[in-house]
């Protein structure tokens, strides 16, 4: 299994909420820029991301495919938008 990436985000109004069922859409990036589907679950203000595929993420993104549901909102039900982050070096 891949290292974890772990993602804080600005305070939330209320915290970070899923639909119950493990959340989706996320995907990581090694050194070569390609894509794998990963792991995501919140603990506690963050979101922890692995992926069996990638050993050295550099690259995590949310929501990217054309058909990809939102599973992550804020405590008033806001949703987070799609992103794009580097990594560690």
């Amino acid at each position: 299994v891949g290292e974890s990436v772990r993602l804080t985000f600005a305070p939330m109004l209320g915290g970070l909420r899923g639909d119950g069922s493990p959340l989706a859409n996320f995907e990581l990036a090694g050194d070569d820029g390609v894509f794998h589907e990963a792991a995501a679950r919140i603990d506690g203000d963050e979101v922890a991301v692995t992926s069996a595929s990638v050993s050295h993420p550099r690259r995590v993104r949310y929501c990217f495919a054309a058909t990809a549901g939102v599973g992550l909102w804020n405590g008033a039900g806001q949703p987070a938008v799609p992103f794009v982050r580097e990594v560690g070096q």
